[in-house]
């Protein structure tokens, strides 16, 4: 073998063997969908259980006993200015869109308060503002002010 065959042999050889590693996982994935390996992230807080559409371990907390109505510390960089704020968990799921959320909090005692409702409609969030709407009716323009549409700060 030449030199400049062994060199390519040497740069094309990780290459290769990448692409078999990825096609085998991409596989893997196609077999075994709900592999731990491709599960979601775990949620550490309720926030994130929201925030992450994690439905599942969101019920989990508020089954341990953590409070519906009681404040969660969130942070996001376009909902909250990046900064650490206080919210309800409904207002934080109706804020991020998570429509099954919003109906198991619901479920579980969470009060609606027409805020809630600005929060979803000012973010296009359509089928959360739908289900809110039968929990507190249409909510009333003063409820709804400029800074609804920017920040969770209230």
């Amino acid at each position: 073998m030449t030199r400049p065959t062994v060199l390519a042999a040497l740069i094309a050889a990780p290459a290769l063997l990448a692409a078999c590693g990825l096609v085998g996982v991409e596989a893997w994935r196609a077999v075994r969908p709900r592999s731990p390996l491709f599960a979601a992230p775990f949620a550490y807080s309720l926030a994130d259980a929201i925030a992450t559409g994690n439905i599942q371990h969101a019920y989990q907390y508020i089954r341990a006993g953590q409070d519906p109505n009681a404040r969660i510390a969130v942070r996001h960089p376009d909902l909250t200015r990046n900064r650490w704020v206080r919210v309800t968990p409904l207002d934080w799921a109706a804020a991020t869109g998570q429509a099954d959320a919003v109906r198991m909090l619901l479920g579980f005692g969470a009060r609606a308060e027409a805020s809630t409702l600005c929060h979803a409609e000012a973010r296009g969030h359509e089928e959360v503002a739908r289900v809110l709407r039968a929990h507190v009716g249409e909510a009333a323009p003063a409820a709804c002010g400029p800074r609804q549409m920017y920040a969770l700060d209230r």
